[in-house]
């Protein structure tokens, strides 16, 4: 109860915020969503290594050692799973909706003021 509890605390900005008034709409708040938490899962993984590996160096006992060794495992998994996925979505959104704008294209310039990033200067 208490997780439901922090997820929905965790959420409510979201929710008090969204205007959905339609499903693209609703769609576009929700991949915005995922776009925030994806990092975030990726820092707490990049933290789980880097934990299990201070463990490792820090421990003098073989169950120590042998726990942050599965630490460290499970964090490169958990890393290589998630780019897995990530570049498989990616090419997946790229098969099937090729002029879907990219989540970061250097190449394109994110506002009006293309100068900026042409090199043209003022």
């Amino acid at each position: 109860m208490k997780k439901l509890l922090y997820v929905s605390l965790l959420l409510a900005p979201f929710v008090s915020s969204a205007e959905a008034t339609d499903l693209k709409s609703l769609v576009s708040d929700l991949v915005e969503l995922v776009n925030l938490i994806i990092p975030l899962l990726f820092g707490f993984a990049l933290v789980a290594f880097m934990w299990g590996v201070i463990k490792y160096i820090a421990s003098t006992d073989s169950v120590k050692i042998k726990e942050a060794r599965n630490y460290i495992a499970f964090s490169i998994v958990a890393i290589a799973v998630m780019l897995s996925v990530w570049g498989l979505a990616l090419f997946l959104k790229n098969s099937f909706f090729p002029t879907a704008p990219q989540p970061y294209d250097p190449e394109t310039p994110l506002g009006d003021d293309a100068s900026v990033f042409d090199g043209s200067g003022d």
